[in-house]
């Protein structure tokens, strides 16, 4: 897969229209673009536009069968991670959403549609907490980005939480294209962090 992937989108998924959904998109193993949507229209014509390769969501992907927790979180949770419990409002809104984007891509375009969790893909990395502001988000961006040896083109001196965010999951989605990534798997779910060397 690594050879032929090129094009890989992280994507920071809001609950609604009006709050951003953050992106970031990695094209042969550089960033090249970084920003925000307010509407989950703008973003799928984004996604359907660009035909990417690898879609990594910070969402669940599905429902789970029972309870609050899926499998997979549910391994999340006996590392530490904490995933929030998917029979909140605003988790159940955000599914919607996710499962709406992973139907289009996968009607019409060829892409891989991964879960990830940005706050798992940090500890794993090696951080014990979330960048709590600019400066510390571009002290992150340049950490994670020389780990798994990418270049970049974008600005990240302003980064927001949620263009940040959507970095992260774009470096998962890499580290699933090149095999470095921790994979917590369920009956019904995946969840994919990426892991450095």
């Amino acid at each position: 897969m690594s050879r032929k992937t090129r094009k890989i989108v992280g994507v920071d998924l809001s609950g609604r229209d009006g709050k951003a959904s953050g992106f970031c998109l990695i094209y042969n193993a550089t960033i090249t673009a970084i920003g925000e949507f307010k509407t989950l229209k703008y973003l799928l014509e984004y996604l359907l536009m660009l035909r990417p390769d690898i879609v990594a969501i910070d969402s669940p992907l599905g429902y789970p069968a029972e309870g609050p927790y899926r499998d997979c979180d549910l391994l999340l949770k006996k590392e530490g991670l904490s995933p929030l419990p998917l029979n909140m409002l605003g988790m159940q809104q955000l599914i919607r959403r996710a499962i709406i984007i992973v139907r289009n891509l996968e009607k019409k375009t060829r892409a891989i549609c991964i879960e990830t969790f940005p706050f798992g893909a940090l500890r794993l990395l090696g951080f014990k907490r979330k960048p709590r502001n600019f400066h510390e988000r571009k002290k992150y961006f340049g950490i994670i980005r020389t780990l798994f040896n990418l270049k970049s083109i974008v600005d990240a001196n302003r980064l927001t939480k949620d263009e940040f965010d959507a970095f992260i999951c774009a470096v998962a989605g890499y580290a699933f294209s090149i095999g470095k990534y921790k994979e917590y798997l369920g009956k019904d779910c995946r969840i994919i962090l990426p892991k450095s060397k």
